[in-house]
């Protein structure tokens, strides 16, 4: 077999194992604690120790921050972070040798493939 369609094959085999275990993840979630229901729970199933992580991630809406952010209090502004971010247009177009380049940090990524099969 070459290396191209065993890839296809394995590609395709994980892409099946992932679908089933978040389906299998989920089923016992929804067995052992309630929708609405966030925090650590950890329990025993027969011969299985069960831990269940069901939390709530908070995220910014940065148009309606920027609109009320002058009526915070102090220790609503105390809750945000804010920190700088790279926007990826605009680095790729300096040149190089410009002082910010002390303060970036770049290290190769993990590369991606996808591979489509002529029929």
């Amino acid at each position: 077999m070459d290396i191209y369609k065993e890839w296809l094959e394995v590609n395709h085999t994980l892409d099946s194992i992932k679908k089933k275990e978040l389906r299998l993840r989920n089923e016992i979630i929804e067995l052992k604690t309630k929708k609405g229901e966030y925090g650590i729970f950890k329990m025993k199933q027969g011969k299985f120790n069960l831990t269940i992580n069901r939390g709530i991630r908070s995220t910014i809406d940065e148009a309606v921050l920027d609109t009320i952010y002058d009526e915070f209090t102090e220790e609503e502004k105390a809750v945000l972070l804010y920190k700088p971010s790279l926007i990826q247009k605009e680095f790729k177009m300096l040149k190089g040798d410009e002082k910010i380049f002390d303060a970036i940090i770049q290290k190769p990524s993990q590369p991606t493939l996808k591979i489509l099969v002529d029929e």
